[in-house]
């Protein structure tokens, strides 16, 4: 039972897998002398059961279990041991032009991008290209020798080429843009949210971010920020971003701006004073 005892206190503080073979194959060689010892008449005394035996053989084959799960003997393989060496540090990926050696973020279609593993380690098994749309349209495996991967591109957006490790997670990523310098295309998106408490006569303010999440600039943007119902316009101004132009009329607020670049965010905070007889 000591030895038994001994095995399970193993498995619990012994996390280190040296340290814990080294107290497994202790725990067999003591466990063998203890049962071996014993007198065949206490083992077969009349009327108690065989908890010899049955122990002893439960024993040594839990520990057997685990000495060749620790070893990975089922396979023919020694589990390895990370060497105590110091690491570059993380795994990055990023983009260049063709020749692998000048940064580059922004592509035209037609033009090879080149995807560059920097501080590779042994985790890092693959590059996978993803396009626009979300699809995984290439993928490349790399060495330490060769952590590079190309693409000739040819379709407009927001491109993604992501480092891959063994149990296919991301180890890192990376985006760069494509445009077609025929067909200049741009993804405008708003957000509007509020944080106020609405109270009849008091009052509320909205916060609006415009953003051009590219891939080319977005020419003669407008903005139009309508007045909520059972309100009235109070104020506003922009916080952040491309100076647009702000015109408040009847009901609304209608901001342009000429070019707004790739990239960029506006942002905007609205104020509006809710009426007495308003339903919150």
């Amino acid at each position: 039972m000591k030895a038994y005892m001994m095995t399970k206190l193993a498995r619990v503080f012994f996390k280190n897998p040296v340290l814990r073979l080294s107290f497994l194959l202790i725990a067999v060689a003591v466990a063998a002398s203890q049962f071996s010892g014993l007198s065949s008449a206490s083992r077969t005394k009349k009327g108690a059961p065989k908890v010899e035996s049955d122990i002893s053989t439960n024993l040594r084959a839990e520990l057997l279990t685990d000495i060749r799960r620790l070893l990975n003997l089922g396979n023919g393989r020694v589990a390895p041991i990370a060497p105590l060496v110091p690491q570059a540090g993380p795994e990055s990926i990023d983009t260049y032009l063709s020749n692998c050696t000048t940064p580059e973020t922004q592509f035209s279609t037609g033009n090879t991008v080149c995807a560059k593993v920097m501080n590779f380690s042994s985790r890092s098994r693959a590059i996978y290209w993803v396009n626009p749309d979300g699809a995984v349209v290439q993928t490349d495996s790399i060495t330490a020798g060769a952590p590079t991967s190309t693409r000739t591109v040819t379709q407009p957006g927001i491109w993604k080429v992501y480092i891959v490790g063994y149990d296919n997670e991301s180890r890192g990523l990376a985006r760069f843009s494509v445009s077609d310098p025929q067909r200049p295309t741009f993804d405008l998106s708003v957000y509007k949210g509020s944080s106020s408490t609405f109270n009849a006569g008091g009052v509320v303010s909205y916060t609006v971010l415009a953003q051009n999440s590219g891939p080319d600039d977005a020419t003669t943007v407008q903005l139009t920020e309508q007045v909520p119902n059972d309100a009235a316009y109070l104020t506003s101004s922009q916080d952040s971003g491309p100076t647009f132009t702000c015109t408040t009329g009847t009901g609304s607020t209608v901001c342009t701006i000429d070019t707004f670049p790739a990239g960029s965010q506006a942002h905007f905070t609205f104020f509006y004073t809710l009426s007495v007889g308003a339903t919150v």
